[in-house]
């Protein structure tokens, strides 16, 4: 899993922070690598800073 995304070059996110703004529990997770976000804004985020597509990759 990528959990460990961080463009922001703060410390990585635990499972109980969000990855992009470590500000509070994370809800959801990113069906294309994993990465776990708080809401609409940081999964945009995600996707805006990182070459994820946010689908699941045929494998």
């Amino acid at each position: 899993m990528a959990d460990t995304f961080n463009p922001s070059g703060a410390p990585p996110a635990t499972p109980r922070e969000c990855a992009l703004c470590h500000k509070t529990n994370p809800a959801y997770q990113c069906p294309g690598c994993g990465v776990r976000y708080c809401c609409g804004t940081c999964y945009k985020r995600h996707l805006a800073e990182s070459e994820c597509k946010g689908q699941h990759t045929m494998a």
